[in-house]
């Protein structure tokens, strides 16, 4: 529930010990409130004091927003089922964010591909906890993690990046025993997400008596002392012992102290609930064993579905529990006090009727039109092999969850697909659901065996197909391209209707197309679009003109590749729909657009291209979209900008795991080598190798091992350097000229040329001359021939039409080798100003490295570069921020959260938080609170001047 603090616990129950760990917690909060939160995962056994804990911490936190939820046992399959529905009944939250949580969470399956919806929800989360943040502190509390689903593990992963920078405390509980690997990857990643673990011990001998005395109501005998010492240090079984021997009134008053008569205690949890059990009526018994089974919470009206009696006959035996304290009423719902009280009574079923009363309960919960995903969790614990009933609600509840959550419709698909028998008639079918989600998990070798099992079965033409398909978009979401191809490849062969052909030729040309298969690429999409277009299948066509602009961009004909992505563009508009987001025709327009040396036009597609993906929620096409601002970044000279955008499209290809990073970490690392971070670009490079050898050859690995061969050269390893650029220049070669990167051929030639490898530099140079069609790439060629044969002239004048394209990296290496060459040749006083424009250049740029080896280089030539003012650019302070970062600070000043802001600015949230990222850096801060008072204190002087 969100808003209200349990503190009935604490004024039932004495608070006993744990004074360290209590002086922690609140200084979490104490850090909230200055603006700068944390986040700390409490773990204990069970029944140690995890949640009185943190109820006691917030006790007095009458300033903050509590937002309070909890994960239930039987609720784990269900994505974001704790933290969101918790916002949903917050106070605070907005009835526009309530219904678009509402929205989200009860989307149908089919409205949402598998990952895509879970995206949405995590974004509206993180929003909702920011706009809360922004009136007041927070502090967020997810219960028993242990049985949270993945995506609410990734909220609060989220969550905890966020704060850092807002008044935000997470806390957070959790069991200690082995955990699923999803919770054991965020334990063990607390450190670097700024969080630490607070471990709870049982209380000591000395602790324990004192809180059973407390309890009591007095000093504690010699035999109820000696009893108490028996049992342990746990404060829970503590709990319920001295009130279970003041239910039974088997405590008394003997000499000033509080005795027993009992002489022995139960020894364990379980037995003294069992024995607090067999002192209730028999009827009280059975319904509590019956309600043990919904797990966490249960309703009056499910209950008594499944014990087959009218609500009104339960009534006194739900009064006897509530009175005896073993269930507490929560909303609309009853729950066990706690979960080990559950626990003991349940585990005193007998298995079979567990199983039934599970089975029951199922079927109750359907009946009241529960999720699918609540119905077959108790369907599943009765299932045994070759349970039709359960393996089809098991399926409906994969379906449903997919959408949110991956990793949760495997789990459920994967159940469904153990409880059949082979000869369940959709037992393939069921697989051709299963495969394709474990392929987007990465378990691409489980899928394409779970298809060769079903494919050895000589399954029907249209599963067949089916299975093809689902793997193809899998795979390529995967960035496994070639594995993606061979199912594409293999189901146009079984394809006799040109129509169905031409929705698989499609994808299949466009995967062509990244693996650098040209030929292979064009005919696919050829015939793709003359059956598309005549058929009037919108996707299909938009899919194969998209391929066919990258194939003739890639061979030098950027005017068609724009012409040709415009009419996809147009198509795909036309196409509306769900579906059609998942195409990015903006990104073939906007490389084009790059290619024609057109930038702002270039940017405003991109931009467009972003927007459309958000709005329809198809998060895995952003990473091609910032992977084109981060190259156009790097062309154009906004740096700042092309790494926020490289920055964001891994974050972005990361967290939808789509894994296209080979071209925006080329982006990070090649500035970074500009600028003398060598370190930096060197772990960019191995990041993208790492990925390369993973996946295989593809788009943007050339580009990483371009930058790899810079990093040795910048070592001084010419060799090394040489052979790694011929390297990239053989891998990919029909993929070259995409995104416009002609620097790489002026790179190949002059490296080639260290080492005397005159045949590649001439063959590098003819190519590039091929492909100049605009005018930054005729600046490259002539670049390349002056370089080719060390031609002063041709040089000047490959720098004099630089100029004329906006390109000013390029532009300054071009200055600075005809500055190089005029200088080698003794015409020292053409060289001068040639050196001087390519070391403003540089400065502007910030490109240290470029300049300490153009000035070297000069130095030995004879020339040297005056005493100038200093370009450098100012590091750190007000002084440093960019105009963007101006207009972040500006709305963060406005109380505007991330998301409102990349609204406002027509960005991503991911770059809001590189913005905030290099806020924090500049401005040695580090909450959103504090920057929104420096952006107050930088404006008094400016009022006080108007005044």
């Amino acid at each position: 529930m969100g808003d209200v603090v349990d503190t009935n616990s604490r004024q039932g129950a004495p608070f006993v010990g744990r004074s360290q760990e209590l002086a922690r917690l609140r200084a979490v909060l104490d850090q909230a409130r200055s603006g700068r939160g944390g986040l700390v995962v409490v773990e204990a056994a069970a029944g140690l004091g995890k949640t009185r804990l943190v109820s006691e911490a917030l006790a007095d936190a009458h300033d903050f927003r509590v937002v309070i939820s909890a994960a239930e046992e039987f609720a784990r399959h269900r994505p974001f089922s704790a933290v969101a529905e918790a916002l949903m009944v917050t106070g605070g939250i907005t009835d526009l964010d309530r219904t678009a949580l509402a929205e989200l969470l009860g989307l149908p399956a089919h409205r949402g591909a598998a990952g895509e919806v879970g995206y949405q929800v995590l974004e509206l989360v993180l929003s909702v906890v920011e706009r809360l943040a922004s009136r007041q502190p927070v502090a967020v509390v997810l219960e028993d993690l242990h049985w949270a689903d993945t995506s609410t593990l990734r909220a609060l992963r989220a969550m905890a990046r966020r704060c850092a920078e807002l008044p935000l405390a997470v806390l957070a509980t959790v069991r200690r025993f082995p955990h699923q690997p999803p919770l054991a990857a965020l334990l063990g990643d607390l450190h670097q997400l700024g969080g630490e673990l607070l471990p709870l011990a049982p209380l000591p001998p000395e602790l324990g008596t004192e809180l059973a005395a407390e309890l009591a109501g007095g000093c504690l005998g010699p035999r109820l002392r000696r009893l108490v010492a028996s049992v342990g240090g746990d404060p829970l079984f503590l709990t319920e012992l001295i009130g279970a021997l003041r239910c039974e009134d088997q405590l008394t008053s003997v000499d000033n102290q509080v005795e027993t008569r009992m002489q022995r205690l139960p020894h364990s949890l379980r037995a003294l609930v069992r024995h607090r059990l067999e002192q209730l009526s028999a009827d009280t018994a059975q319904v509590l064993q019956i309600a043990a089974v919904f797990g966490g919470g249960f309703t009056i009206d499910a209950l008594a579905t499944v014990a087959g009696r009218p609500v009104v006959q339960l009534l006194p035996a739900l009064r006897e529990a509530t009175t005896a304290g073993l269930i507490d009423e929560a909303a609309e719902q009853l729950t066990f006090r706690h979960a080990l009280i559950r626990h003991a009574i349940y585990d005193e079923l007998p298995l079979a009727v567990r199983r039934s009363l599970h089975r029951e309960a199922g079927r109750a919960l359907a009946a009241d039109g529960a999720s699918a995903v609540r119905v077959a969790a108790h369907l599943a614990q009765s299932a045994s092999q070759g349970d039709v009933e359960a393996v089809e609600w098991l399926r409906s509840a994969g379906r449903e969850a997919a959408p949110r959550s991956v990793p949760e419709a495997v789990e459920l698909f994967e159940r469904a697909a153990a409880l059949t028998r082979p000869d369940y008639p959709g037992r393939d079918a069921l697989i051709a659901e299963l495969a394709p989600l474990l392929a987007l998990s990465g378990r691409v070798d489980e899928a394409e065996q779970r298809i060769a099992e079903v494919l050895a079965r000589a399954p029907s033409v249209e599963l067949e197909l089916r299975l093809r398909l689902g793997m193809m978009h899998a795979l390529a979401r995967q960035a496994r391209w070639s594995r993606a191809r061979e199912q594409a490849i293999t189901a146009t062969a079984r394809l006799d209707d040109p129509v169905r052909r031409a929705m698989v030729q499609g994808p299949a040309a466009f995967i062509s197309v990244v693996m650098g298969d040209l030929d292979a690429a064009h005919q696919l999409a050829g015939e793709a679009l003359g059956a598309a277009e005549q058929a009037g299948k919108p996707v299909a066509a938009a899919t194969a003109l998209m391929a066919l602009s990258w194939v003739v961009e890639a061979r030098g004909d950027c005017q068609t590749a724009a012409e040709l992505a415009h009419r996809a563009v147009e198509v795909t508009r036309d196409a509306g729909g769900f579906a059609s987001g998942f195409l990015f025709p903006q990104l073939c327009l906007g490389t084009a657009q790059m290619g024609l040396d057109r930038p702002d036009q270039a940017r405003e597609t991109f931009e467009s291209g972003v927007r459309r993906a958000e709005a329809l929620g198809t998060p895995t096409v952003l990473p091609y979209y910032r992977s084109g601002l981060a190259v156009l970044g790097l062309h154009t000279g906004d740096w700042p900008d092309a790494l926020r955008q490289a920055e964001a499209a891994v974050a972005f290809a990361e967290d939808g795991q789509t894994h296209f990073v080979q071209v925006p970490l080329a982006v990070d690392a090649r500035i970074r080598v500009a600028r003398g971070d060598l370190a930096g670009a060197a772990s960019a490079v191995q990041h993208a190798e790492r990925e390369a050898a993973d996946r295989g050859p593809m788009l943007g690995a050339d580009w990483a091992l371009w930058v790899k061969a810079l990093c040795h050269e910048a070592r001084g390893d010419l060799p090394a350097a040489a052979d790694t650029i011929a390297t990239a220049w053989q891998l990919l070669p029909e993929l070259h000229w995409l995104y416009g990167n002609w620097a790489i051929a002026a790179d190949a030639v002059r490296l080639a040329l260290a080492v005397g490898d005159r045949t590649l530099a001439e063959s590098v140079t003819k190519e590039i001359e091929a492909a100049a069609t605009s005018p930054s790439a005729t600046a490259a060629g002539l670049r390349c021939r002056g370089l080719l044969h060390t031609d002063g002239e041709l040089l000047v004048a490959a720098a004099r039409a630089y100029q004329q394209v906006p390109r000013p990296y390029e532009r300054a290496t071009a200055y600075g080798d005809a500055a190089r060459a005029l200088a080698t040749a003794g015409q020292l006083a053409d060289a001068r100003p040639l050196f001087d424009e390519a070391m403003t250049g540089f400065e502007t740029l910030g490109a240290r490295h470029d300049a300490a080896r153009l000035a070297a280089a000069m130095r030995d030539g004879g020339i040297r570069r005056g005493v100038r003012g200093t370009r450098r650019r100012v590091g750190s302070g007000w002084d440093a921020l960019t105009q963007t970062e101006r207009t972040v600070v500006a709305l963060i000043t406005e109380g505007l959260t991330n998301r409102e802001i990349a609204h406002r600015l027509f960005i991503s949230r991911h770059t809001v938080d590189t913005h905030l990222k290099h806020l924090r850096s500049k401005l040695g801060i580090a909450s959103r609170s504090q920057i929104a008072a420096e952006a107050v204190r930088q404006s008094q002087p400016t009022a006080a001047q108007g005044r």
